[in-house]
Order: structure tokens, then sequence, then C-alpha cells
């Protein structure tokens, strides 16, 4: 199995992506899409930090290049992926159910579609994904049904694209 997020678009404030999720073949030099879905992230701002004292890149979208995904439980999101690399700016990258910026800092947020939402905080509308909670309870299904998720193993995650794309 292998993850891989291309980012296909830059918004106004995010950067828009497709997560797609590969069975690879044994024997074979073929592979097999098992799930797709839409992806929102912050900005490309440098891998910069919030609070440069935590591991977290709270500011920017993650760097494109070569992770692997993690199972982990979260107090506040349940158990969930997370992205981790051999950037140590860029651990602890949490894939999980959010809507806009407001919800996700440095995060990645799943969705079935894109489109806009009303800010919870000002009368401004936001570039989202929609359906979010839809599209991680499928990409959960196939995580969780992996031989690699069950037996606690890496699986690798690509990022293409810097966010600065379109």
């Amino acid at each position: 199995m292998i993850v891989t997020l291309i980012r296909d678009q830059k918004g106004k404030k995010v950067t828009f992506g497709n997560l797609e999720i590969w069975n690879i073949l044994e024997g074979a030099r073929a592979s097999k899409t098992l799930f797709t879905c839409n992806t929102l992230e912050e900005l490309w701002r440098d891998n910069q930090r919030d609070n440069p004292n935590t591991p977290e890149a709270e500011e920017s979208c993650i760097p494109p290049g070569d992770y692997f995904l993690r199972r982990r439980a979260s107090s506040k999101f349940g158990v969930t992926p997370y992205v981790i690399g051999t950037q140590p700016a860029r651990d602890y990258i949490l894939i999980h159910k959010a809507n806009t910026v407001e919800d996700i800092l440095g995060c990645i947020a799943v969705g079935k579609e894109r489109g806009t939402l009303k800010s919870r905080h000002t009368v401004e509308m936001l570039e989202a994904v929609i359906k979010s909670g839809v599209a991680f309870d499928e990409m959960m299904k196939i995580l969780e049904s992996s031989d690699e998720w069950k037996s606690g193993k890496d699986i690798p995650f690509k990022v293409v694209g810097q966010g600065t794309i379109i």
C-alpha cells in the first residue's frame, strides 16, 4: 500500500489536492486505486512554525517529499493517521476531519468535495472541503483493513507539488 497527496490548486488561503490510497499488487508491476478524496492544507509558508518549540509546523502545508503514515490515538480526533518524515520540523502531521483553514494547524483535512463555507468567526466565505466526515470514515475503513495498519507498519506517503500550483 502507498498513499499519495497530489496538490493541484492554490486557493486564496489554502492549498487543495487529492489524496489517493493505492494497493500495490504483490508479484506484479501493477497497482489499484482503493480510495481518493480531496485535501485542504495551509498555504506554503516555507515550513514556518507558529511555536518554534514544537515539532509541528502549524502555519504551512507539508513540504513535498517522501514520508510515512502511522496510526495514532489523538485525544481530540481519536485514532487517526499521522505523517512522519525525515524533516524534524514536520512530524506529527495529522490527517483528520476538518472543513476550512480555521480547523487545521499544519494538518491535512480530507473531504469528498471542494467548495466554500461561512467562517465561524467572521462573515467571510472560506475555501473548504465538504463532507469531511464521510471522506475520513471511508479512508479509515481502507487503512484499517490493510495488513500494514493492522500490524503497525509504516505506510509510504508521498507528497507531490508545493502548493504554488495554478
